[in-house]
């Protein structure tokens, strides 16, 4: 019995720790969280009109609103999250798979690539430091770059946009808005993100044949660190910005948040993540005006279609299945 009673204690702590992420490798640790409401502080003092009386219950209301956190929109991204953290445990294997074995086959083939163009390295090197730190933003440059790509094919590629539009459906953002991503949406990135990581791998494995490791802070990428410190203002009400100059590098979450609007002049704006750059380059970059207003959602309240749990993870499927093949195009459909 009492094997039985530990075996069963333990299963529901794994669960709890995926559901409920505070302390583990999550942009809702309670770290990333505290950071969050600690910008937000100085965004009430520093950032709201000087007119504005300011005062403790004030922040709080500020940082809380009820109009928000439970909003319907709100309330079914909590439902959604909870039951995708159950469903995606199920994929954890295969999630396992590709972040280990995958990375290492293309890490393998770019070294082999890089041997057969520059020769065998005579003189491997031992990273030092410096060593660690280039590796360590490079990984986190390239993988950021890759879920820029597969948020541009998400919103360009038809049939995959018909999955993003789960994430574009809300109708208000809080952090747990984050993770509305289908899993359809979640798998397809993930593929991208592990290239990208296989051939940064590789490329500093053929300098570094015995070996090469990220540096990191409490067992984060030392630069996904200071990313998650305000990434969770991204999906929020709070407009943080970070001027004009600035915004040309890093996305603020005020940028990310015009991502969402359904205004016309927003379309297909700002797809990067901790990187602007990306859209610079790609002619996407929008830096919103202080105090600039917009709705959130889908235009033409398509975000009315999602608003029940099955809604997110079965209309896309349908949606998607359209797309691919659309009725005729096998030879004659029904009238």
């Amino acid at each position: 019995m009492k094997a039985l009673l530990s075996s069963l204690r333990q299963g529901v702590a794994r669960v709890a720790e995926d559901l409920l992420p505070f302390y583990a490798d999550s942009f809702l640790n309670w770290i990333f969280l505290g950071s969050a409401c600690f910008l937000a502080l100085g965004f009430y003092v520093f950032g709201l009109p000087t007119t504005a009386q300011r005062s403790p219950s004030g922040f709080f209301r500020f940082l809380l609103p009820k109009g928000i956190y439970l909003h319907p929109s709100a309330v079914l991204d909590y439902k959604f999250y909870l039951v995708n953290g159950l469903l995606l445990r199920f994929l954890r294997i295969g999630q396992l798979a590709a972040a280990i074995v995958a990375p290492l086959v293309v890490s393998g083939t770019v070294s082999r690539i890089c041997e057969l163009a520059f020769g065998e390295n005579s003189r491997p090197a031992t990273p030092g430091l410096a060593g660690q730190v280039c590796f360590s933003f490079v990984l986190f440059a390239a993988v950021d770059c890759a879920k820029f790509c597969s948020h541009l094919l998400f919103h360009h590629v038809a049939f995959l946009w018909e999955f993003h539009k789960v994430h574009h459906a809300a109708e208000v953002l809080t952090p747990i808005t984050n993770a509305r991503i289908h899993p359809a949406e979640y798998l397809v990135s993930l593929v991208l993100e592990v290239l990208a990581a296989g051939c940064v791998s590789g490329g500093f494995g053929y300098f570094y044949p015995k070996g090469i490791a990220e540096l990191t802070i409490l067992s984060f990428g030392f630069v996904q660190f200071f990313y998650y410190l305000y990434g969770n203002l991204r999906h929020s009400h709070i407009p943080l910005g970070f001027g004009r100059v600035v915004s040309r590098v890093l996305c603020s979450p005020a940028m990310h948040q015009v991502h969402h609007s359904a205004a016309p002049r927003h379309r297909d704006k700002n797809f990067s993540f901790a990187f602007s750059l990306w859209d610079a380059l790609a002619g996407t970059l929008y830096v919103p005006a202080r105090g600039e207003s917009f709705p959130i959602g889908l235009p033409d309240e398509g975000d009315a279609l999602f608003r029940s749990l099955g809604s997110l993870y079965l209309r896309p499927v349908r949606a998607a299945g359209r797309v691919l093949f659309p009725k005729g195009a096998l030879g004659g459909g029904v009238g």
